[in-house]
């Protein structure tokens, strides 16, 4: 049997609601996300770390990213 991972990207500037149970996933709580997908729905915490991007003037964009799988 082939396994079903799922994914989820959570970013420090962008909020969204939980795929498992509709909670709302805060931006500015990112590390209350992850311990809700940790503790809630056992997923695993594979990465964390800085991305880099533009804003609407061309300046730099730093946002906190983590990534989470679930098999």
């Amino acid at each position: 049997m082939t396994k079903i991972h799922k994914s989820i990207r959570l970013c420090s500037d962008i909020s969204q609601t939980c795929p498992e149970c509709n909670y709302l996933l805060k931006s500015e709580d990112l590390d209350q996300n992850i311990d809700h997908l940790i503790n809630e729905h056992n997923f695993k915490l594979k990465h964390v770390g800085q991305e880099t991007t533009r804003d609407d003037v061309g300046e730099n964009w730093q946002m906190t990213v983590a990534l989470l799988v679930k098999a």
